[in-house]
């Protein structure tokens, strides 16, 4: 009977707070710039062009359409003034935070262990790489600069719990640009 009372009075409270908190309280943004294309009808940039690509927060991966080739180079751009949510905590791409230490406890268990919560993630994913185990993964964070090491379709996501996507809000805008090779 004691162990009731506890879940009732210290743990459902706890589960009940952080659940007020994940029902969308970060905006979808409208296109930021109307002017340049989606990324889906793009399908692959030429050298100097650009598209752009809508990031749920909610979703474990947002395919963009776009299919890049190996060799070629991205420069991927935050849209400015955008924010996300992951629970109660605001984001701003493409870093995310470091986490406190309650949170931290977790970080073994993020899908790219070394990046911050909520670091803008791009996978370059295609199905014959994902039989046999191989993807491209970049930490838009440290890296936003990106040389494609394979062919295939860019996706994307915010670095969190696979487990844990159900209490994160909102979307960010990406400006991808096919850029030279250095």
């Amino acid at each position: 009977m004691n162990f009731l009372k506890i879940i009732l009075r210290v743990i459902y409270p706890l589960v009940l707070s952080l659940l007020v908190g994940c029902s969308g309280n970060y905006v979808c943004p409208e296109n930021p710039e109307p002017t340049i294309q989606h990324c889906k009808e793009a399908h692959h940039l030429p050298e100097g062009s650009s598209c752009l690509v809508n990031v749920f927060a909610d979703q474990q991966e947002n395919p963009s359409g776009l299919m890049v080739k190996e060799g070629e180079a991205y420069q991927i751009i935050a849209m400015p003034h955008q924010t996300w949510g992951d629970s109660k905590t605001e984001h701003h791409p493409l870093c995310g935070k470091e986490g406190n230490t309650f949170i931290n406890m977790f970080s073994s268990f993020k899908r790219v262990d070394k990046a911050l919560w909520f670091s803008v993630i791009a996978n370059v994913v295609n199905d014959s790489a994902a039989l046999e185990g191989r993807y491209s993964q970049y930490d838009l964070c440290n890296t936003p600069k990106i040389e494609v090491s394979m062919p295939g379709q860019l996706i994307f996501y915010p670095n969190d719990v696979n487990a844990m996507y159900w209490n994160n809000s909102g979307s960010v805008w990406l400006k991808i640009q096919r850029v030279k090779n250095q």
